[in-house]
C-alpha cells in the first residue's frame, strides 16, 4: 500500500504549483480508498477541525473520496486527487458569485422599500432619498464590483505597452507541450505582441483573456528581483547576474545611464547612451 502521507504531501505541492492552497483537516484510507477533508482558506482550519471532531462539515470546507485504490500507482493517484479537489474549488467558486449575485438582487427589491418608517435608529435615514437607501444602493454597487469576473477579453481591449499582467493562454509552444486555458504570466507589447515569461521563444502565443497582476502586500514590495530575463544573442543562453533598466519610463535609471557615460573608458559606448538618451521624450 501507497504510503497516503506522502501522496497528501504531492498533493499539496502540486496544487500549489498551480497557485492553489488547500488545508487537509484529515487523508486517510477508508475502505482501500482515499478519503479527504480540506478547506482553501487557512483561516477555516481550526474551525473546521472542530466541527470535524463531531463528523460534521463546516460551511467552506469539503470532503471527497478518490476511487483510485490506495494501492495503485502514486502518479495516477496525486493526478485524480488533483484533479477532484480543482473540480470542488470551480464549483464553489461559481456557487459563491451566485450567491452574490442573489443578494444584489435581494439588495435591489430592498434598496426601494426602505425609508425612514422602515429603518428608524439605523443612522443612515438621512440617506433615503426617492431612489431607496442609499447605504443599501452602496452595498450593491461594491458588491457587483466584488463579483465582477476580474477577466479581461482581448478583444474587449488590450494592456498598456510593457505592462505585465495573467493571461490565460492556448497552443503549442514547444513541440511536445500544449496548454490548454493555462494561467500565465505575461507581457504585453505593442509591436511585438505578447512575451509569455514561461516561452520567451513562442512567437505566437493565442492569448484570449487577461487580468491585471494585484498589488504585492506592502511587506512584500520589491527592491531588485527578476521581472525580466536576458538572453545571450549568440547562444540564446539564459544571462543570470543581471538586470534591466527601462530609461523610457523610468528617469531615474536615465541618470544612472548619464553616470555610466560620463565614467566608462569606451569612448562610443558613451557616445551612443547620450544619443540613445537625447532621443527619448524629455523628462517632466
Amino acid at each position: 500500500m501507497n504510503d497516503i502521507n506522502v501522496v497528501k504531501e504531492r498533493v499539496i505541492e502540486e496544487l500549489k504549483k498551480q497557485g492553489i492552497d488547500v488545508y487537509f483537516i484529515d487523508f486517510y484510507v477508508d475502505d482501500g480508498e482515499p478519503y479527504f477533508v480540506y478547506t482553501f482558506e487557512k483561516s477555516k482550519i481550526e474551525e473546521a477541525a472542530e466541527y470535524y471532531k463531531d463528523n460534521l462539515i463546516v460551511e467552506g470546507a469539503f470532503d471527497d473520496w478518490s476511487f483510485f485504490k490506495a494501492d495503485e500507482s502514486d502518479d495516477w493517484l496525486v493526478r485524480d486527487i488533483c484533479y477532484i479537489i480543482k473540480r470542488r474549488r470551480r464549483k464553489a467558486k461559481i456557487q459563491r458569485v451566485r450567491a452574490g449575485k442573489s443578494l444584489i438582487e435581494a439588495l435591489r427589491r430592498l434598496a426601494v422599500q426602505t425609508g425612514p418608517i422602515a429603518c428608524l435608529d439605523c443612522g443612515y435615514a438621512h440617506n433615503y432619498g426617492i431612489h431607496g437607501c442609499a447605504l443599501v444602493r452602496a452595498a450593491i454597487e461594491r458588491l457587483e464590483e466584488l463579483t465582477a469576473s476580474p477577466w479581461i477579453s482581448v478583444d474587449d481591449r488590450l494592456p498598456e505597452d510593457c505592462q505585465v499582467v495573467l493571461v490565460i493562454a492556448n497552443g503549442r509552444p514547444r513541440e511536445h507541450v500544449s496548454l490548454v486555458n493555462s494561467y500565465e504570466i505575461a507581457t504585453f507589447f505593442i509591436d511585438d505582441g505578447w512575451y509569455l515569461d514561461e516561452f520567451p521563444d513562442w512567437e505566437q502565443p493565442q492569448v484570449t483573456f487577461w487580468m491585471p497582476l494585484p498589488d504585492l502586500p506592502r511587506e512584500a514590495e520589491p527592491g531588485l528581483y527578476h521581472k525580466y530575463r536576458v538572453y545571450d544573442n549568440e547562444s540564446g543562453a539564459s544571462i543570470d547576474g543581471c538586470f534591466v533598466l527601462r530609461p523610457d519610463k523610468d528617469f531615474a535609471a536615465r541618470d544612472a545611464l548619464r553616470t555610466y557615460a560620463a565614467t566608462t573608458s569606451n569612448r562610443i559606448l558613451s557616445k551612443d547612451i547620450i544619443n540613445f538618451l537625447e532621443s527619448l521624450k524629455p523628462e517632466v
